[in-house]
């Protein structure tokens, strides 16, 4: 399940960012997507093979 940005909204209510918002909110969401990307590649990978 994807990282919205009401996620990092919510965490940004209990912490504060550590770097400049915008940033951020940039990093977050290029980690989640390769993250996200990495699990359907493992995913797709291992249905083809059943």
């Amino acid at each position: 399940m994807p990282i919205g940005i009401t996620h990092i909204y919510d965490y940004l209510n209990i912490y504060d960012a550590p770097v400049e918002l915008s940033i951020f909110v940039d990093a977050i969401m290029a980690i989640d997507n390769v993250l996200v990307d990495s699990i359907n590649k493992k995913l797709s990978s291992k249905s083809k093979t059943k």
